[in-house]
């Protein structure tokens, strides 16, 4: 019989549920029931998928092709009145309507206007020639180039949505290195509904060597098991969230990443690095994390064939609500500075 790792006993029939999210391009899956992956998606997993989808379509405008898994970013910019979509291209961001607009002359008649697509086009201006709006007018339709000399800007946020899926990411590793046991038996069920809160939090902490184990911009879990058990997950290799995890007696660390431009996927064993310390400089200057972040993702899209400079503008940035780290001893507070008493 089949074991859902979220729920016991589990809700209707089993379902595959990706790893990485299939938004983000990922293809393996593990088998959980459908109810489960049904809340998922319908909850934070659905919610999430907006930021990450506008952070792909801004990365792509440094010129890499991301096309692989398509990322649109509605109503993104505005021109000359118009509202665009962006959406990811093979080398850089593309805009496209965001819906079809119409030309009127003064006395209100549809004279001319543009579609998304020729069977749009050719499908509004059937329409309108059958209901007597236009005779001689023709909505046309025109393959926008890659844009350049925009600068995008978008709120970045750290909120519960992202936590938990981080948090399902890195518990779906487990169940692929079959340590479903260890899930099961968590908090982490009832804390994906909502149920409970753990401190999951931006990860302060140095993570180099998790960095060196991965492809430049891929995404990554590492799970780490032992006295003080931890993931970290990366998005984009610039997104980075810290999971708490169980305790285990066992000492393993496991390894999956997703690489958006080639959409390979790597699951592997691997040494454990060990626990997390937070350098000193982020204390001293709390935006240095941030700083940290964008430098990291500047040198790997550089490293993966960026054509033009990164350039990361944020209108805001939300690093997530306080986190009561009352429960936690040792080393694990101080993956939380920003929240520790002085």
């Amino acid at each position: 019989m089949e074991t859902c790792p979220y729920s016991q006993p589990p809700y209707g029939e089993f379902t595959d549920d990706h790893i990485f999210p299939q938004f983000l391009g990922g293809r393996r899956t593990i088998r959980v029931c459908k109810q489960c992956n049904n809340t998922f998606g319908h909850t934070f997993e659905g919610r999430v998928s907006h930021q990450l989808k506008r952070l792909q379509v801004f990365i792509s405008n440094f010129g890499l092709d991301l096309t692989r898994t398509a990322a649109t970013w509605p109503a993104a910019i505005v021109i000359d009145e118009v509202t665009y979509d962006l959406q990811s291209g093979p080398e850089g961001a593309q805009y496209v309507l965001h819906k079809p607009t119409f030309i009127k002359d003064g006395e209100g008649s549809i004279v001319g206007g543009k579609a998304r697509s020729l069977s749009e086009a050719r499908q509004i201006t059937s329409g309108l020639k059958k209901a007597g709006k236009i005779k001689d007018a023709e909505i046309f339709f025109g393959e926008d180039e890659p844009f350049e000399g925009i600068n995008l800007t978008s709120a970045l946020t750290f909120n519960d949505d992202l936590y938990r899926l981080a948090t399902k990411m890195a518990a779906a590793t487990l169940v692929a290195f079959d340590r479903a046991q260890v899930v099961a038996e968590s908090v982490i069920p009832a804390y994906l509904v909502g149920a409970v809160s753990i401190p999951v939090s931006p990860a302060y902490c140095d993570i180099e060597p998790i960095r060196n184990l991965r492809l430049p911009l891929s995404h990554a879990v590492y799970v780490e098991l032992g006295e003080v058990s931890y993931a970290i997950v990366l998005i984009f290799g610039f997104l980075k969230v810290y999971v708490p995890l169980p305790s285990v007696r066992q000492s393993a660390a496991f390894l999956a990443s997703l690489d958006p431009m080639s959409g390979d996927e790597s699951f592997q064993v691997v040494m454990p690095i060990g626990t997390r310390a937070v350098p000193q400089y982020l204390f001293e200057v709390p935006l240095a994390h941030f700083q940290e972040m964008c430098d990291a993702l500047s040198r790997e899209a550089i490293f993966r064939g960026a054509k033009r400079p990164p350039k990361l503008e944020l209108k805001g940035l939300d690093l997530g609500p306080p986190v009561d780290l009352s429960a936690l001893k040792g080393t694990i507070r101080y993956m939380f500075p920003f929240n520790r008493k002085h």
